[in-house]
């Protein structure tokens, strides 16, 4: 019954903090933060609640960021941005923390409860086998992409608050709406983080270079996965010119997932290849100096 109730108390509590944040963050902007430093303090004093500050701050970052993005006039790009980075750096400082600090490694002991769960699943057992490889092959390959993996799902979450702050902050304090997708276009000058980020990858040794490879190939996947992004607000703003319902854009994104696994990594080539593109083409002409 205890578990039960803190499953739908959890999502509640994280949603009060997400809007009371952008609330007090839309009227106070960053004054807005002192608000907060206690509720920080808490979790950081010993034996005080969880002592997982990231747990605590996400849904502050998220909230906040949100209010002053709306107050400021801002951008879903400015947003995206600054939420997916401060909330990458945040938990997969987290990470790190508990694994050099503290010892503990959150995927070694998640490969211990998926070993659980196929032992004592009817599985057959040359399938238990392949299933334990397979997930073997994974987790090894997710404690190299910490970061990146983290940053997949700051984007995801900072997309869904987006919305939700939105709606929040039109009905209470009439904020103004704001340029999304269709207008996400990065700095030209943050090519070079792509290049940089691949040419680490392909000319470093990583058995030699350990951190300066994991460094350069999570930059290189978080890069490359804003160009995605970029690119589909390329479509969208092609899709919004031509009459087309603006949901299209992340539609395609979910079927192209849906499709498997190589479609997928096909799709993403293309997708990024048509961000990059975007870098010299400008299709959209956002860079076109307005007439005045």
């Amino acid at each position: 019954m205890r578990n039960v109730a803190s499953i739908i108390i959890a999502p509640l509590v994280v949603l009060i903090l997400v809007l009371s944040s952008a609330y007090l963050f839309y009227r106070w902007e960053w004054k807005a933060f002192i608000i907060f430093i206690p509720i920080i303090a808490v979790t950081v004093y010993p034996g005080s609640l969880s002592g997982d500050v990231a747990t605590f701050l996400a849904p502050i970052i998220l909230g906040g960021t949100g209010g002053y993005t709306f107050k400021k006039e801002k951008s879903l790009m400015f947003y995206t941005l600054i939420v997916s980075l401060s909330l990458t750096v945040l938990f997969s400082a987290n990470y790190y923390q508990l694994k050099l600090v503290e010892n503990i490694d959150i995927l070694d002991q998640s490969k211990v409860e998926m070993m659980k769960m196929i032992e004592t699943s009817k599985v057959p057992e040359d399938q238990k086998k392949e299933l334990l490889g397979d997930f073997d092959m994974w987790l090894e390959m997710m404690k190299d992409i910490i970061p990146f993996g983290t940053f997949i799902y700051s984007v995801l979450f900072s997309a869904l608050s987006f919305y939700v702050v939105k709606s929040f902050l039109q009905r209470t304090v009439g904020a103004k709406a704001i340029s999304g997708l269709e207008l996400f276009r990065l700095n030209d000058y943050f090519i070079f983080v792509l290049i940089a980020g691949w040419a680490v990858v392909l000319l470093i040794d990583k058995s030699d270079y350990y951190i300066p490879y994991l460094t350069g190939l999570n930059c290189a996947l978080i890069a490359t996965l804003l160009y995605i992004i970029q690119s589909l607000g390329v479509i969208k703003f092609y899709l919004m010119k031509r009459g087309f319902p603006p949901y299209l854009a992340p539609l395609f994104l979910v079927l192209l997932v849906l499709m498997g696994k190589e479609v997928t990594a096909f799709g993403a080539i293309l997708l990024a290849g048509l961000g990059t593109l975007d870098f010299w083409a400008d299709f959209r002409k956002l860079d076109k100096p307005k007439p005045e």
